[in-house]
């Protein structure tokens, strides 16, 4: 209540702090400098737990676990700001020098006619808020023999396991910017000044943001998530039993990709990196049937969730917990896929055609066909695994190269930069071939992916230069 009065002969600082009255009179001989602070919160925590047991006489099993989580959470955000605050009867303020506001306001009741600010210079700037949070937790167990009553440990839980939890995250922003009340506003050093980006809205100005993390919900959030999955999976086998859908269909590929989602989304993450990370899991089980170790299935899906979910630049994380979850308490399999003899790490998705199962990568392109009479995938875009050293090692651990070209050449020369290897295409874009150079630049192998000279082969094939006597391909 009543009038405020600034009086200085030099410079006023007022840092998250307020004057506040009926009206408001400053007379500033240097620079008046109005700043709003940001309350700061940060927690950081880590734990890390191991047990392990061994049974005797009937209980003869050997039963163990280790596990860690980490939880980061930072909050930062104006929740008061700083300024000047005038009633009914307005401010009226003279700065000498220089006037700066960051994230700060100057305001007022009144109307505009009873605000006034003179100033030599004037500077203003906004502050960003931030809250964001992220709690993990990775571990692994074992187990072998008889569980506590005696029973045999069931399939799911043999042998080296992992225990991945879903990822738990939250991230919100704001902006405090400065603002002044409607009023005039007068620049000495600058009379035309475009003061266009400076807010005349003190009331909405400081967007304060709230504390977005809890320990405990988030803590529940996982742990809701982690027994939804195992439920619904349990589910989804079931009704795939009943309605007889095979392993990698569309149906449970799909009932997969959703339940991967909503844990992840349950847990405070993103949905698509459940969703891909399950998806791609489910997908392949069909051809990865074939792998019986219980153990090495779950690391396997571990590994396709990964790759699943960061292709579609998703958390690794979170794709390998719905993943593991997935084949862990429904289908039990997951090993890279083979294509033609060579193991791949194929971040991609099911989808039946009417010409039969396609294989898709995360930008839709088609990378593969399923052959039913081979029961196998045959590849007819290998050029999506340029960037892979992958293939390249399955073929022979001296190819990797150090530089990779396209040729615009219509066949591939003899001799290229040493270590290096080039491609030639087909019109649709698609690798025709791909040749190696060695240390001295000359070629060593090719790889032909969809051509062969006498029909024989089967694709895609690799040729070894010089071995036919003439200096050419095999």
């Amino acid at each position: 209540s009543g009038t405020a009065t600034l009086k200085s002969g030099n410079d006023t600082n007022i840092i998250g702090s307020q004057v506040k009255g009926e009206k408001v009179v400053a007379d500033i001989g240097g620079n008046l400098n109005i700043v709003s602070q940001q309350d700061r919160d940060i927690f950081t925590s880590k734990n890390q737990s191991a047990g392990f047991g061994f049974g005797t006489d009937k209980i003869s099993g050997t039963h163990g676990s280790v596990s860690a989580g980490k939880t980061n959470s930072e909050y930062n955000s104006v929740v008061e700001q700083a300024g000047i605050y005038a009633g009914k009867d307005g401010f009226d303020i003279t700065v000498e020098k220089n006037t700066d506001l960051t994230g700060a306001v100057i305001s007022s009741e009144a109307p505009a006619v009873k605000n006034a600010l003179k100033t030599g210079t004037i500077t203003f700037s906004n502050l960003e808020n931030r809250a964001k949070y992220q709690a993990n937790s990775v571990g692994v167990g074992y187990a072998a023999g008889k569980d506590a009553n005696g029973n045999d440990v069931a399939k799911k839980d043999q042998g080296l396991t992992p225990n991945i939890g879903v990822t738990a995250s939250g991230e919100d922003s704001s902006t405090t910017k400065s603002a002044i009340s409607p009023g005039t506003i007068e620049v000495r050093s600058n009379p035309n000044q475009d003061l266009s980006g400076l807010s005349r809205d003190p009331e909405g100005a400081v967007n304060a943001l709230g504390k977005i993390f809890d320990k405990k919900t988030v803590q529940e959030k996982q742990e809701l998530a982690k027994v939804f999955g195992e439920v619904a999976y349990e589910e989804i086998h079931k009704l795939s039993v009943a309605n007889a859908w095979v392993e990698g269909g569309p149906e449970k590929t799909a009932l997969h990709a959703l339940v991967g989602g909503l844990m992840a989304q349950m847990g405070g993450g993103s949905f698509g990196s459940g969703a891909v990370g399950a998806g791609v899991n489910e997908a392949i089980q069909g051809e990865l049937a074939k792998i019986k170790d219980p153990a090495l299935h779950q690391w396997a899906s571990a590994l396709v969730g990964a790759a699943a979910a960061k292709t579609v630049g998703g958390n690794a994380q979170t794709g390998v917990s719905t993943a593991v979850s997935g084949t862990k308490n429904n289908f039990l399999v997951a090993v890279p896929v083979v294509i033609e003899g060579v193991e791949v790490l194929v971040a991609a998705t099911v989808l039946a055609t009417p010409e039969g199962k396609k294989l898709v990568d995360a930008t839709g392109k088609v990378i593969g066909t399923w052959i039913d009479e081979t029961h196998s995938w045959v590849s007819n875009k290998y050029q999506q695994y340029i960037t892979s050293s992958t293939y390249e090692d399955a073929i022979d651990n001296s190819l990797p190269t150090n530089k990779h070209t396209v040729s615009e050449r219509r066949s591939l020369p003899k001799t290229g930069e040493p270590n290096s290897s080039v491609d030639l295409l087909n019109p649709d874009g698609s690798v025709k071939q791909r040749r190696y150079y060695d240390k001295d630049g000359n070629a060593d192998w090719d790889v032909d992916y969809n051509h062969s000279d006498d029909g024989t082969h089967t694709f895609p094939h690799k040729h070894k230069w010089g071995e036919d006597g003439r200096g050419d391909p095999e």
